[in-house]
């Protein structure tokens, strides 16, 4: 693996590494995501999203997914918090089409009245299929309880009084403002030559309608760390579900890795102490899911099951007794848990994807798409001192959605 950066014409900043792969990754992003919504215009940014796939003015008018997917490839936008991204993965001899599809999707969108319309009807179904998502569900109730009153906990996909507000013209002045190339950070990986891929790149953006070249600063988020305890009742549920959050490091903190390290030990995997004790020991939940959730100003990490109602209360106190393993956790046991992440790290660092997408992260968030290759260096670096410290419990969120 080869890395690279560079600088081209128009601003935007080209990263990635070039290693021996018979396919090819690319995303474009910009650092603007939910928590640039306008207040009253929550969903503004997801919104902008799902239009880039609409009303394109490329001469070609090629269907970008069907040609992409005809050949076993993928193309991906994605909103988070802070990041608003384009992927695209095709095989390496189709660089040419992966490279048009990214930049296309950049493009200004032109929709008509009935396009912009349909498309609105379509996220009230995303936010509907979300409510009853109830893994989906926790997580977001989870956010905003600790995240109390800050940008980062509202809605990605925004609330449909939010939605129902948002006219054409909005899209087009938020588009204006966060899709300047200035703005783009690009993520190429794969077998390809480096000048040539500039060149493309340079020509493509050049020929489409990318918004001004004046690189506006991002505003940071108000974080008010907040703790709250939920229970709600739906009917036709068969079992209970529910969440249990802590507060962690921030992305790019000293301490991210560790906490990323213990949410591993709680939940990655069958031998993960958390699916051992709930579900092996005592079958009281057949999913155990973690997530690391994290900002440049604040982080969180959630805990999902869905046990049989009776067993909510028990369910909690054994999360809160992994947090205690983990805190007296002796140094042999540590020492494995740091090897069996460097092991899947060097496995992630194979899919060209993940990579991709890893360093558009990085680079997005302002730490620099070098730190993807420093992580197996910050792995190992992790002291048990820390993960003790870490795995000590100061502030919880629990919610529970229970059968009526």
């Amino acid at each position: 693996m080869v890395f690279f950066r560079r600088k081209l014409s128009n601003g935007a900043n080209l990263i990635g590494d070039v290693r021996d792969s018979p396919a090819f990754s690319i995303s474009t992003g910009v650092p603007y995501g939910s928590r640039n919504d306008p207040l009253g215009k929550s969903g503004l940014a997801h919104f902008l999203e799902h239009v880039l796939f609409k009303g394109r003015t490329d001469p070609e008018k090629i269907n970008l997914a069907k040609s992409i997917e005809d050949f076993g490839g993928s193309l991906n936008a994605n909103t988070f918090t802070e990041i608003t991204s384009v992927n695209c993965t095709v095989p390496r001899e189709k660089i040419d089409l992966a490279i048009y599809a990214t930049t296309a999707l950049l493009n200004k969108p032109h929709l008509t009245k009935k396009e912009f319309e349909t498309e609105r009807e379509v996220i009230y179904g995303e936010i509907g299929m979300y409510h009853d998502d109830l893994r989906e569900y926790v997580t977001e109730e989870l956010t905003q309880a600790c995240l109390y009153d800050g940008l980062l906990s509202r809605s990605i996909l925004g609330s449909e009084r939010d939605l129902r507000s948002i006219s054409s013209q909005d899209l087009i002045d938020f588009w204006k403002m966060t899709y300047c190339p200035a703005n783009y950070a690009i993520s190429a990986v794969g077998n390809f030559d480096l000048d040539e891929l500039e060149s493309k790149l340079e020509e493509r953006i050049r020929s489409i309608d990318c918004g001004d070249f004046i690189k506006r600063p991002v505003p940071r988020a108000r974080i008010i760390p907040a703790n709250k305890d939920h229970r709600e009742y739906r009917g036709g549920l068969d079992r209970a579900h529910i969440g249990f959050a802590v507060h962690s490091p921030p992305q790019g903190s000293r301490l991210q890795k560790t906490n990323r390290l213990l949410e591993a030990y709680l939940t990655e995997g069958f031998s993960s102490y958390l699916f051992e004790k709930i579900r092996e020991e005592h079958g009281k939940s057949y999913v155990v899911e973690g997530e690391v959730l994290k900002s440049k100003s604040h982080g969180w990490t959630v805990i999902y099951l869905a046990p049989e109602q009776k067993n909510v209360n028990r369910i909690f106190k054994i999360i809160e007794g992994g947090f205690r393993a983990a805190a007296s956790m002796d140094r042999k046991e540590f020492e494995k848990i740091k090897e069996k992440a460097v092991w899947e790290i060097k496995c992630e660092e194979e899919r060209v994807e993940e990579s991709s997408e890893e360093m558009l992260y990085e680079e997005s968030l302002g730490r620099g798409a070098e730190q993807h290759f420093k992580r197996i260096d910050k792995y190992t670096e992790i002291r048990l001192e820390d993960f003790r410290s870490l795995a000590k419990l100061q502030g919880v969120s629990k919610i529970a959605i229970l059968p009526k």
